[in-house]
C-alpha cells in the first residue's frame, strides 16, 4: 500500500532533469538508500522502480533514517539542483525506537519535511519531525486501505510547498505492500 501511494504521489509530477526529482530510501533500523536524485530522468522507469521494492520489515529507527538522510541524500554530488527546495516525504505506521528530536532538525535545516502517519504513528513523533507548521505537514490516516485516499492530498502540499525536488523516505515497519 505504502508504494502504491508513493507511485500515486508521483505520477502527478512532471518528472526529469529540470522538473521533479525523485530519490527514494527505506529504512528500519538503518537506512537503505534504494536510488538518488538523479538517477531517473523519465516517469515510466521511475513508476517501474518504485514499484519493484521490496519489503523489509523490522521495528523502526527513524532518528537514524533521518540523521543518514540529512548527511547522504540532500547533497549536490547525489542531484541536488542549486536554488531548488527539497521536500522530505517521511512515512511511519509506528513509534521510533530512538530520538528523532536532533535528527530531525538537521533534516529541517536543509529540507521542508512532510510526515505521513498511518495507523499506529506517534502524534508527538510525526510533529517533532515535520516542518512548521505542522497543521500544513502532517498527514495522518487510520488505514492503509485509506492512505490511497490521500493521495491527492500528499499532492497538493508538496505542491504549495513550491519544491522541484524530493525524496520519499519510507518506513516498512509492520507495512504490507
Amino acid at each position: 500500500m505504502m508504494l502504491n501511494f508513493v507511485q500515486n504521489v508521483v505520477s502527478a509530477f512532471p518528472i526529469g532533469p529540470d522538473n521533479v526529482q525523485v530519490a527514494l530510501a527505506v529504512y528500519t533500523q538503518k537506512l537503505t538508500d534504494l536510488w538518488q536524485l538523479n538517477r531517473y530522468e523519465k516517469k515510466k522507469p521511475l513508476m517501474s522502480a518504485i514499484g519493484s521494492v521490496d519489503y523489509v520489515g523490522g521495528y523502526a529507527m527513524t532518528g537514524n533514517a533521518l540523521f543518514q538522510a540529512s548527511r547522504r541524500m540532500l547533497g549536490a554530488k547525489v542531484g541536488r539542483r542549486r536554488g531548488v527546495r527539497a521536500i522530505t516525504v517521511v512515512m511511519t505506521d509506528g513509534k521510533s525506537s530512538d530520538d528523532v528530536i536532533t535528527p530531525a532538525s538537521l533534516l529541517r535545516n536543509q529540507s521542508v519535511v512532510l510526515t505521513v502517519g498511518i495507523r499506529d504513528a506517534d502524534r508527538s513523533q510525526l510533529e517533532a519531525i515535520a516542518s512548521e507548521p505542522p497543521e500544513l505537514n502532517i498527514l495522518e490516516v487510520t488505514s492503509f486501505a485509506k492512505l490511497l485516499d490521500a493521495s491527492d492530498l500528499l499532492f497538493s502540499v508538496i505542491y504549495r510547498a513550491q519544491g522541484e525536488s524530493y525524496f520519499l523516505v519510507q518506513e516498512t515497519h509492520r507495512s504490507r505492500f
